[in-house]
């Protein structure tokens, strides 16, 4: 359990801090990406496998220098961005059933987050925030139940069950499609934004079939 505090630490904390650097999107998209590379060495997938998702990393990379400008900035958001999708990464393993061990969804959701509690009550803390302001308990209430506890239930009990590499796909696809959304309809993306974006989601959708094709091949009895 510990373990999955530092990883649950490394991923969010990472991922926060990029946001104060590079938009949410390149963020999300660039964690995503290392995030597929990092299950994919681990879990020690083809070469051929291998191959695109570091293409899958690439792409979302060239995105990201793509959509923003090029400075110190832009370079500290991705490699924190970078750490939040090795952390992200990390999670999905250890979240899996085969490598869960003794661990429950219940007991991960429970403990998982407290040393990231801890933290960023200390960060609040240390920048001289207020934590005394008045808040309305349904909206608070409302905010836990449907904005965290319910959606990290669903997705843990996901990944226990998925195998990690697809998890990681799957969590890469959604900033991608909310991207090419917002872009159309509430900005002007260039064209190679919009190449760059596209060919990162056909990819990740044909990394994540391929791989539901060879497991149900091999599930299949052979007849004598």
């Amino acid at each position: 359990m510990a373990k999955m505090n530092l990883y649950t630490l490394l991923a969010f904390f990472s991922f926060h801090l990029a946001l104060t650097y590079i938009p949410a999107s390149s963020a999300a998209l660039f964690e995503s990406a290392v995030a597929v590379v990092v299950v994919s060495v681990i879990t020690r997938e083809t070469l051929g496998r291998l191959a695109q998702a570091f293409t899958i990393a690439l792409l979302t990379l060239l995105f990201s220098v793509k959509a923003n400008v090029m400075d110190v900035a832009l370079l500290l958001g991705l490699v924190l961005a970078a750490l939040a999708g090795i952390g992200a990464a990390l999670i999905s393993l250890k979240s899996n059933a085969k490598f869960m061990g003794d661990l429950s969804i219940d007991e991960i959701l429970a403990f998982r987050f407290l040393l990231s509690g801890i933290v960023a009550t200390s960060v609040a803390l240390s920048t001289g925030a207020s934590l005394g302001g008045e808040v309305s308990l349904a909206e608070v209430f409302g905010l836990s139940v449907f904005g965290f506890v319910l959606p990290f239930f669903l997705l843990q009990k996901g990944m226990e069950v998925t195998k990690p590499v697809l998890t990681v796909c799957m969590l890469s696809v959604i900033p991608a499609i909310s991207y090419l959304f917002e872009s159309t309809l509430y900005s002007e993306p260039s064209i190679q934004e919009v190449m760059l974006i596209s060919s990162s989601v056909a990819l990740i959708v044909w990394f994540s079939i391929s791989d539901i094709i060879k497991t149900r091949t091999k599930s299949v009895p052979v007849e004598a």
